[in-house]
């Protein structure tokens, strides 16, 4: 895959974000990178936040096809909840983390940054 420009615009009219498969709501900045795959130019369009997320889960080149990549995104962030917040005695999921994906994004990302923001002291 061949990146030929990446952008941020604001969204005109609804677009389907092709990581978390919500939707890009009118209004909304979102990211879109022009790329050459298997010698056809696409769009690779989805939410800021997703593709924050897919960076922090470093998986920028790994998966090259849209169906695979969106996947194998949902299939990290059950991973992250289950490596992170699932109580092995209990067999539970910690309170607050039981949500549906499109929610998940914005509190890992939130927890990776105070993670880092951790680090750093």
């Amino acid at each position: 895959m061949y990146v030929l420009k990446h952008k941020t615009p604001i969204a005109r009219k609804q677009y389907k974000c092709m990581l978390c498969n919500e939707i890009i709501e009118i209004g909304e900045k979102y990211d879109r990178t022009t790329v050459v795959y298997e010698g056809k130019i696409y769009d690779f369009i989805c939410h800021e936040r997703c593709d924050e997320l897919w960076d922090e889960l470093n998986m920028s080149d790994e998966y090259e096809d849209d169906d695979i990549a969106s996947q194998c995104f949902f299939d990290s962030i059950l991973i992250y909840v289950s490596d992170n917040h699932f109580n092995v005695k209990s067999c539970e999921i910690d309170d607050g983390w039981d949500l549906p994906v499109k929610d998940l994004i914005p509190k890992i990302l939130e927890e990776l940054k105070n993670e880092d923001k951790n680090l750093d002291k």
